[in-house]
Order: C-alpha cells, then sequence, then structure tokens
C-alpha cells in the first residue's frame, strides 16, 4: 500500500471507539432538515484532531465566538440557527443579525474584532471548519466546558491575549479527552518515519518488516540528530512491533468497515464464499501474562525471580511478532543489554578513551548463550508448572486438572476410571468425570498416590519432586495452609502457560532455521562488529 493510504488507515484505525462515536455523531448533525456538514468538512476535523493540529483553528475559534455573540441572540444562535454549514449561509446570518457591538466589524469577507491589544479577523470561507470544531467541542469536553470558556471571550473588557488564554485552555481540555482515546503525538510521529523508510524500501505492510530491515532503520536513524527517539536498538526493535501491531488492525479494521454481502451478484459487489480463506487461528488475550504474576493474588507465589522476569520481557513483550523476527528479538537481548551499559557509563561523564574501552568491552552474552538462558527458563517454567499442579492437587482445587491436559495431552487416564464411581466412557482414552462430584473425588485419587499406575502416576511423582525441589515462597507444604497463596497458584494457572507458549513458540522458530552452532557463531560475531561500529559513532568514542 501507498504511504499514504497506510497513514490514512492507521490514523482512522486510531480512534478509540468512543471517539469514533463522537465523530460520527457530529458527521451526522442536521440543520434545516440536511446534513449540516460536508463530507470533505468531517474529513479535515477527523485529520486535525487525529493529527493533534487543532491549536491555530481553535484560536480562530475563540475570536469567532466573541464576533458571533454580537449578534442578535449570540454565538449560540449564529452557529446552531444560520444553517448547514456553509460560507453563504454565515455570511447571510451575519448580514441580518450582527449588531455592531464590542469593536465588532462585518466586513464583505468576514468578521474584524478589534482589541485594547490587537486586531483580528476571520473569514466566512473558515467558518464552516471552525463552525464542526465547536460541534466536536460540544459532544467531547461538553457543551458546559464550552459555556464557560465562551463566558470569558464574551466579556466586554476581553483582550487579544485573553482570548488566546481561552484557545489554550480549551486546547487542553482536548488533551485531556484525547489522551485515553488516542494513540499519543509522539507514536504517531514515528509510525510516519517508519512509513517513509518502509515506502523507500519496498512495500509498506506488517509482512514486509523484517530482521534486516529493522537493523538497517537503527543504522540510520541512530545516529543522526533528528532520526527521533530511535538512539537504542530495543526502541527501534519496539516501534516496529507497534507499528506492525498498529498496521494490522488497520487493516483489519478497513476490512470491517468495507465488508461485501455473500451471494453470486458481482455486478453489485457480492462476494463468492469459496473466494474466501478463513483463518481459524484463536484469538489471544492482550493481557501480558508477566503482569498478572506480578498481581494480586499470583504475586502471593514467587514463581519467578524478578531477574527471571526481566529475562523474559522482551520475548513476552513481542508476543507472536517474535517468531517473524527472531534474530530482532536475539539482537535486542544481546546488544541492547550492551547498548544499556553504554548509557549508564555516559551519566557517570567518562573520558572517551574510558568510554571506548567500554564500548568494545559491552557485549557480554552470545546468541548462543542466549538461547541456552531462554532453554534454562524454559526448563525452570515446566518446574513451576508441575509444582503448581502438586499444590493444586493437595489443595483440592479444580485448576489442577487443567494442568496435565495441558502438559501432558497424551497421558492414559483410563486407569483413573476404576476409582471413580458414574463415570461415562467417552472413547478410547477420554472419562468423563461428569458433574456429580467427580471433581473433588478425582482430586483425592491424585493425592493418594499408591492408587496410581503407569505415566500418570509418575506425571504425579515428577510434580511433587518439583514442588519439593523449589525453595521459593509460596513451594513449602506449610505455604499451602494459608489462604492467599491457594489463591495465588489458582490466578497463576493461565499466564505460566501463556509465558510457556511464549518460551516454545520462540524456541521451536530458532530450531527451524537449521542454523549448526558455527552459523550462529559467524552471525554473532558480523553483528558484533557492526553494532560496536555504531556505538562508537552514536556515543562520539571515535571523536
Amino acid at each position: 500500500m501507498s504511504a499514504a493510504v497506510a497513514e490514512s488507515m492507521l490514523l482512522d484505525a486510531d480512534k478509540s471507539p468512543e471517539l469514533a462515536n463522537v465523530f460520527r455523531v457530529v458527521a451526522d448533525a442536521e440543520s434545516d432538515g440536511v446534513v449540516k456538514f460536508s463530507p470533505g468538512l468531517c474529513r479535515e476535523l477527523v485529520r486535525t484532531v487525529v493529527c493533534r493540529v487543532y491549536a491555530p483553528p481553535l484560536m480562530e475559534l475563540c475570536h469567532l465566538i466573541r464576533a458571533a455573540d454580537t449578534c442578535d441572540g449570540g454565538y449560540c444562535a449564529f452557529f446552531w440557527d444560520s444553517g448547514p454549514a456553509r460560507p453563504a449561509a454565515f455570511r447571510s446570518y451575519a448580514a441580518r443579525s450582527q449588531t455592531g457591538r464590542g469593536n465588532v466589524n462585518n466586513t464583505k469577507s468576514g468578521f474584524e474584532l478589534t482589541y485594547p491589544d490587537g486586531k483580528f479577523a476571520v473569514t466566512f470561507g473558515r467558518m464552516p471548519f471552525l463552525s464542526i470544531l465547536m460541534e466536536f467541542l460540544v459532544s467531547s469536553i461538553g457543551f458546559q466546558a464550552l459555556d464557560d470558556a465562551a463566558s470569558a471571550l464574551c466579556k466586554a473588557d476581553a483582550t487579544a491575549k485573553s482570548v488566546s488564554d481561552t484557545a489554550k485552555y480549551l486546547a487542553s481540555q482536548i488533551y485531556a479527552y484525547l489522551k485515553p482515546n488516542l494513540t499519543s503525538a509522539q507514536n504517531q510521529r514515528k509510525f510516519r518515519q517508519l512509513i517513509t523508510f518502509l515506502g523507500r524500501e519496498g512495500e509498506i505492510a506488517p509482512e514486509a518488516v523484517n530482521d534486516d530491515l529493522v537493523l538497517a532503520f537503527w543504522v540510520a536513524n541512530a545516529a543522526v540528530e533528528d532520526g527521533g527517539d530511535f538512539k537504542t536498538f530495543r526502541s527501534v526493535f519496539a516501534a516496529f512491533l507497534r507499528f506492525m501491531e498498529a498496521l494490522t488492525a488497520a487493516r483489519d479494521h478497513a476490512a470491517l468497515e468495507n465488508t461485501r454481502s455473500l451471494g453470486p451478484d458481482r455486478i453489485s459487489g457480492e462476494v463468492d464464499p469459496g473466494d474466501i480463506e478463513i483463518d481459524f487461528e484463536p484469538i489471544e488475550a492482550t493481557e501480558n501474562p508477566l503482569e498478572r504474576l506480578a498481581t494480586a493474588p499470583a504475586d502471593e507465589v514467587r514463581f519467578l525471580t524478578k531477574a527471571e522476569a526481566r529475562s523474559l520481557e522482551l520475548l513476552v513483550d513481542s508476543g507472536a511478532l517474535a517468531v517473524r523476527l527472531p534474530l530482532s528479538v536475539l539482537r535486542s537481548e544481546v546488544f541492547g543489554a550492551a547498548q544499556a551499559r553504554i548509557t549508564q557509563g555516559l551519566r557517570r561523564h567518562l573520558a572517551a578513551d574510558s568510554m571506548a574501552a567500554l564500548i568494545d568491552d559491552s557485549v557480554s552474552l552470545t546468541y548462543g548463550e542466549t538461547r541456552e538462558r531462554f532453554e534454562m527458563l524454559t526448563g525452570h517454567l515446566q518446574r513451576v508448572i508441575l509444582a503448581s499442579f502438586h499444590a493444586l492437587a493437595e489443595l483440592g482445587r479444580p485448576e489442577a486438572m487443567t494442568i496435565p491436559l495441558e502438559l501432558k495431552p497424551e497421558l492414559d487416564y483410563r486407569p483413573l476410571a476404576t476409582h471413580l464411581t458414574a463415570e461415562t466412557q467417552l472413547g478410547d482414552n477420554v472419562v468423563s468425570l461428569g458433574d456429580h462430584g467427580l471433581t473433588a473425588r478425582f482430586l483425592m485419587v491424585i493425592a493418594t498416590t499408591e492408587a496410581l499406575t503407569g505415566p500418570f502416576r509418575d506425571f504425579v511423582e515428577e510434580a511433587k519432586a518439583a514442588f519439593d525441589g523449589l525453595s521459593r515462597r509460596g513451594f513449602r507444604s506449610a505455604d499451602l495452609a494459608e489462604t492467599e497463596i491457594a489463591e495465588g497458584y489458582a490466578a497463576a494457572c493461565t499466564p505460566l502457560f501463556a509465558i510457556r507458549k511464549c518460551l516454545n513458540r520462540f524456541g521451536r522458530r530458532l530450531d527451524g532455521t537449521g542454523m549448526s552452532a558455527a552459523e550462529w557463531e559467524t552471525r554473532f560475531d558480523k553483528d558484533r562488529a557492526l553494532f560496536l561500529r555504531q556505538f562508537h559513532l552514536i556515543y562520539g568514542a571515535d571523536a
């Protein structure tokens, strides 16, 4: 897609449902039985608000409110009784109702206002847009806030400065309203830079982003004074992740907004159902599982240390996109950490030779060592989940039943049927536990290890060994007597499995590259040379 289309899609999808509804309400406004604002005015309003360039027109609007209040009926009548928002309608209304009060003159082109400290003019050609901006203010910050501001504008002793101050106040009200309803201006600027870069490199699409492109963007922008907030590789990687997510969401939003009917009539735009490819990939929750573990009640159990959680942050934040940009994840882990150490050196105001030495010695991990660290975290998470099964089973919590089904779906549960009553055979390897208290009996059987045989007994014993092998808070038998601990284990099942999924998915992706250990070492050596050169360039150690 083109840069203009990409930016338009991002801006359109960037609005919260509430903000989108405000724009819809404004667009549906009527006057004298016809639509008040043209489609062009509506588009201009969206661009002005979403791109956050509303300060200059707010200044114009404030002067217009003061001038309009000198007409018969005041400013409300001027804006809402003058008919559809057209220059001719405002000119006609002003001609028959303007009183000449308050040092306001009605000229051929518009209103001229004279203040003790200056003059200002508002043309009839600008009034339709200022009118739709007024409508937006009423629908967003509310009429009362607008009317309070208008009362200050309409005072006899108002000055150009007081009008300017009121415009700034209204701008602050819009800013406060947009804060929870629109992406920050900083992110919008970043997205524009990424769109421009992608446009130069080739296609503007989430699928066009790859590891080489992320690295090329960082090299091109990190050492540039006006390169934006792209000095660190991690910030560049994070920006691309947000951009890919936003552009994907924008494209999906545009597809939903332009859906076509199913049917045989091609002339009217109907779609053949056979031409539609449906992806049944499950939609994953966007809630960060690490944050879930750090929030009550899950934080009552120390599933991860702070260091372990920090080691997982980047991978978890990357989500499914880590699979598409595996080398960028490794680069962020290895060279992002190195850049963080260099930044600490800057804070200590090191001399040039000391800074150069710090840069040359900043890289402490290789790609191979980073992969080993992820593998160790995967193993640790497996033990934590097993230990959680033991704890939940001991506590008699039904959440325990989900863990073996997730970890060991191949387990044969048929031997358990002999220890239960009222069971119903559903298949070769499925036993219905029904709704007659069998959950409690199931957990009792698990707790009595002697009643178990085969692989399921091995699983239960492995879980107990995992629990006994951990010496953190919550992993002692005495801890299970605490209600908060029990609730913590129950709340942690879903986030623990979500983190495990991230680790397993990323591990499979790295294995799927087919690169040998020697090839990974060669890749690391090449990247290390590039990153160190760039670090010297960014931090001035070559000067």
